[in-house]
């Protein structure tokens, strides 16, 4: 079984869905988009860099 990719732990950033083993939450990449960036970019920036 694959592990979920989006994870809310009460312990990390108040239980903001987060990508696992990060302190990105989910929403960043939703706002990312929105803006007319790229995954890509997003992806590229760092901002998924992981723990």
């Amino acid at each position: 079984m694959e592990k979920p990719v989006i994870v809310a732990d009460p312990e990390i950033m108040n239980g903001t869905p987060c990508f696992r083993g990060t302190r990105v939450p989910f929403k960043n990449l939703i706002d990312y988009l929105e803006g007319g960036h790229s995954l890509e970019e997003f992806l590229g920036n760092g901002q998924a860099t992981e723990d």
